[in-house]
């Protein structure tokens, strides 16, 4: 894909290359290929149509997106992974990560639109039972194409309807590859709890704030603090509630061991790690001394 500008004219296409339609007189090719408010024409079979005729612009942006990551990735089909320099797979590496969060993206705006669909609405029938909706029947319908368990499909479906209804601009940022879906996560799992008002205000702040160039640590404590600055009292009420759910779980493990399961306060967490380590440490020092 390229985009096309008309010097003579106020007019952007975007141009698939494949296609052997002439270019507008006076036109010149650009190497971006992202349709913005500019772009009013669209090529489809050899004609050029209005944008809105073609396709709504924020899919056209994001598979425009994908498509020219893989015109990029190209490369490594054509001289192969062996004969590319460090930088190059460097490049190529970054180029695959980009198109992972551009097909997250589109893939859950495609399953919200899944889910949207009348023909998955549950029938009257249905409506005794609660566990039948239209989420659940739009993950019924992924199972098999994606091999994808029950409770799987239906995570996928609860995480693309929450990212693309509840948090429009992290769903953006995921397109343009501006987070990637593992910091994408994070956002949801730290907002999805809070009231809308300050899921929304928290949101715009983390994206404002390139939260791309955050680690998840790192994201996870900027979403705490501004969620505490914005709504102090919900995030003592969560913290209070979070405490009364505090327990410790043991389960049996192979030969003669067992996994000890704890959730606790974070500061009684630490304090416990600062002693299994100590003790660890003067274990391993008796030892020598034995020795």
């Amino acid at each position: 894909m390229e985009r096309v500008c008309d010097r003579m004219l106020p007019m952007v296409v975007i141009l698939d290359t494949s296609t052997e339609a002439a270019l507008p007189a006076g036109a010149a090719v650009f190497d971006e290929c992202e349709p913005g408010p500019e772009v009013s024409r669209w090529l489809v079979d050899d004609e050029f149509v209005a944008v809105s005729e073609a396709v709504p612009a924020a899919r056209v942006s994001v598979v425009a997106a994908i498509r020219a990551e893989l015109a990029q990735l190209s490369v490594v089909d054509e001289h192969g992974a062996a004969g590319l320099a460090i930088d190059q797979l460097s490049g190529q590496i970054a180029s695959c990560q980009r198109l992972m969060s551009q097909a997250r993206a589109l893939q859950a705006g495609l399953v919200e639109e899944l889910v949207s669909r009348p023909e998955l609405a549950p029938a009257p029938s249905s409506a005794d039972y609660r566990s039948v909706t239209s989420e659940s029947c739009a993950a019924l319908e992924l199972t098999a194409p994606l091999a994808l368990t029950s409770g799987q499909a239906e995570y996928l479906v609860a995480e693309s309807v929450q990212l693309v209804r509840d948090f429009p601009a992290t769903h953006a940022a995921l397109a343009q590859d501006e987070i990637d879906e593992r910091r994408a996560r994070v956002i949801l799992a730290e907002l999805g709890r809070q009231d809308r008002d300050v899921a929304e205000a928290v949101e715009a702040a983390i994206i404002g704030q390139r939260a791309g160039e955050l680690n998840a640590r790192q994201l996870r404590r900027r979403i705490k603090v501004l969620v505490h600055r914005l709504a102090p009292q919900q995030a003592e009420e969560r913290r209070a509630r979070a405490e009364a759910d505090r327990r410790v779980r043991v389960c049996p493990a192979e030969d003669g061991m067992a996994w000890v399961e704890a959730l606790m306060r974070a500061e009684d967490a630490a304090a416990l790690e600062a002693v299994l380590d100590a003790g660890a440490k003067g274990s391993e020092a008796a030892r020598r001394r034995r020795r």
